[in-house]
Parts: C-alpha cells; sequence; structure tokens
C-alpha cells in the first residue's frame, strides 16, 4: 500500500526542516495541499498526540512527525525561508484533507494553541457525496468503510490495517501507548502512514461522485469543515461519544 512512497520518522530538528521544505513551495510562500492524519493516547484535549503525518500533493514521502519527542518544536522550528509546521496549519491559503477532524483539531488547539484554517474534512464530504444524490444521511461512516467502498480496499490495505490495530487497540489485546514507545514499531509507521496517502485519491473519487451543483456543495463542505474546527475548540466540546455519529446538517 505504502511502497510507492517513501516513510520518513521525523524526531530531529533537521529532519523537520526537510519535512517542511517537501511540504512547503520552494520560495516558502506557501505549500501544497496537504493530507494530514495523527495518532496519540486518548486523542483529543483529554489525552496526548504521539505522531502527526503529513503527506503533500505530490509528493512521494510521508512525514511522520514525532510530537511526542519534540513536542512544542514540532510546530514552532522554522526552516531557512520561516516556515513552521504551526504557520502552515494556521495557513488560510492551504488545503488540509483531514477525514474527521474533530479531535486531531481539539488535540492541536488544546495542547499547542494551533488554530487550523483550511479544512477540508473527507468525513463530510462523503455525506455531501450522497446527499447530492437526495438521500436522507443520518450518520457519518468511518474511514475504513469508506476506503472500502469508494476505494475498493487497495491490495494490502486490509492486512496493514489489522496488523496495527492489533497493537493498539485494548479490544485485541494492544494499547494506544505504542504509538509513543520509542523506537517506534515498523508495522506502526506503515499503519499511521498507509489511510494518509489514500485521503488524495479518496478526495477525488468522492467529488467525482456529487451529482448536480458541486460548487455549491464544496462550498457546503468547506463551511461545515471549519464549524467542525471551530466547535472543537470551545469549551463545551465533547471529543467522545454516539452523538458524534450523526452527520450534522449543511
Amino acid at each position: 500500500m505504502t511502497s510507492h512512497y517513501n516513510i520518513v520518522f521525523v524526531d530531529t530538528p533537521t529532519t523537520l526542516i526537510d519535512c517542511l521544505e517537501d511540504i512547503s513551495s520552494p520560495n516558502g510562500t506557501h505549500a501544497r495541499d496537504l493530507a494530514i492524519d495523527l495518532e496519540g493516547v486518548n486523542l483529543s484535549r483529554d489525552g496526548r498526540i504521539a505522531i502527526i503525518q503529513i503527506v503533500a500533493k505530490g509528493s512521494t514521502t510521508v512525514w511522520i512527525v514525532d510530537v511526542t519527542t519534540l513536542g512544542q518544536h514540532a510546530f514552532n522550528h522554522c526552516s531557512p525561508n520561516g516556515q513552521s509546521l504551526r504557520g502552515i496549519l494556521e495557513d488560510a491559503n492551504i488545503t488540509k484533507l483531514f477525514f474527521d477532524v474533530r479531535n486531531d483539531s481539539d488535540a492541536l488547539y488544546a495542547h499547542f494553541g494551533v488554530e487550523m484554517q483550511n479544512v477540508l474534512d473527507l468525513q463530510l464530504l462523503d455525506v455531501a457525496s450522497r446527499r447530492s444524490k437526495n438521500m436522507n444521511v443520518l450518520y457519518v461512516s468511518g474511514l475504513a468503510r469508506c476506503i472500502d467502498i469508494h476505494l475498493n480496499g487497495p491490495a494490502g490495505w486490509l492486512e496493514t490495517k489489522e496488523a496495527g490495530t492489533r497493537l493498539f487497540s485494548p479490544e485485541r489485546g494492544g494499547s494506544y501507548e505504542v504509538f509513543e514507545q520509542r523506537p517506534i514499531d515498523p508495522v506502526i509507521l506503515r499503519y499511521s502512514a498507509q489511510d494518509v496517502v489514500l485521503l488524495f485519491r479518496l478526495r477525488e473519487v468522492l467529488e467525482s461522485k456529487i451529482g448536480r451543483f458541486r460548487t455549491n456543495w464544496m462550498n457546503r463542505v468547506v463551511a461545515a469543515s471549519a464549524s467542525r474546527v471551530a466547535e472543537s475548540m470551545r469549551p463545551t466540546y465533547r471529543p467522545h461519544g454516539y452523538h458524534k455519529a450523526f452527520a450534522q446538517g449543511f
């Protein structure tokens, strides 16, 4: 699944600069569209971020940023052209693809003060692709279901997912602390990288399935994504619960 990508673990200032230079434009004025995911322990304001997975559109490298080791430096350390991960995440001119951004945004804001802008939440794009065909969509789908339905579960994807899940899922005898163990398990690296590399393709497929009024639907998805980010930063946000299964109106 990730055989066409280099997976680079970012745990030093030097590799962090390499990451920033890859995901940024040559002159540092903007970055390419990014696909991003996070892993951690009880990932939310109540837990910890362990790693951030990032791949830029057109790049062949997946960067796994070690937040456990780097802490605030992961977000504040600047490349020679002045670019930082915080600046990229907060840049309104850079599109960031997430799948269900809510707890990722919650954790980033609560622990590091990151206020993300210009997020496109593909979970909401999936809802839009169905509602555009006049379907009554009450619940959101998970990433695994979307990949299985829309991308036909690419070869090796399920095997990598199962191998990783066995290591971190308490129900399978694992522990989420595996994301914080160093050196990081190669199985966890592959698990963490594989979903993020599929987000660009998932976006293309979902957009192609939107019926009439595509521009209108995309504008609604962008607005609903921003609403999710704003909600996640409020004191009243609840990161866990059945309420998160319902598809919001937009």
